[in-house]
């Protein structure tokens, strides 16, 4: 297969993935193994990339010998020496963790962002406090983006903490969520196992309010309004 061909085949197995994942987002799976199956269909995905891209690299490699030395008057001697860089590419792509892909990144980058949300040291004097707001205000016009809730895909306002995942939601939105499943509620998150979620296991998370509160009136009024900031391109 050509390497043009396999991008292009490539592509489509990656955007497949993604429209699944948006489904067991919208419709989450009760007992967790379709979230299971998706899990392994993207690390099988990834780990083809990785394999595919070491093979090329083992035959620009091969060619460049080729090209700088001549090729090889026995064919046997010039099938084995190709054997061996392939094996050596198959062990270099095994050695690969496939969930360092970018397109792994890529497909669960929303669980990661919002997992990791910056926590403010604790005020000690009214000057450290003084820079530690302007921080905090620089940090929100630039770096700080607001979380997006997994059920509504809007701007979260109230946000609540699972104290077993550590995932973040809107307030009125999970416990809507959890009101509507009942005993089959469960993290929204894709690829999250943790499958029994109740109120007893949410907690408010007043820092993150603040910052999202301060990201929010810096802001245009159609995102400060509650709209997701991709709601528009869609």
């Amino acid at each position: 297969m050509s390497q043009d061909r396999y991008a292009s085949k490539f592509e489509k197995c990656t955007n497949i993935l993604k429209t699944y994942q948006e489904i067991l987002e919208k419709y989450p799976d009760d007992n967790g193994n379709e979230i299971k199956e998706f899990e392994d269909m993207a690390l099988d995905h990834c780990k083809s990339s990785i394999s595919f891209e070491k093979s090329m690299n083992a035959i620009r490699s091969y060619g460049q010998d080729v090209s700088e030395n001549g090729p090889e008057k026995d064919h046997n001697v010039a099938k084995s020496k190709m054997q061996v860089k392939l094996a050596e590419a198959e062990a270099e792509a095994k050695k690969e963790n496939p969930k360092n892909h970018h397109v792994w990144r890529e497909i669960f980058s929303k669980t990661q962002d919002i997992e990791e949300v910056p926590s403010s040291s604790k005020r000690k004097n009214k000057k450290e406090a003084v820079y530690e707001q302007l921080d905090d205000s620089i940090m929100c016009s630039t770096s700080f983006t607001a979380p997006i809730d997994p059920i509504s895909k809007l701007v979260i306002k109230q946000p609540v903490r699972n104290t077993k995942c550590n995932h973040v939601y809107d307030k009125k939105s999970i416990y809507d969520y959890i009101t509507q499943s009942k005993k089959r509620a469960r993290c929204p998150y894709v690829a999250c196992e943790n499958n029994a979620l109740g109120p007893q296991d949410l907690i408010e998370d007043c820092e993150l309010e603040d910052k999202i509160s301060q990201y929010l009136s810096t802001q245009p009024e159609q995102e400060s309004s509650g709209s997701s900031p991709n709601e528009d391109s869609d």
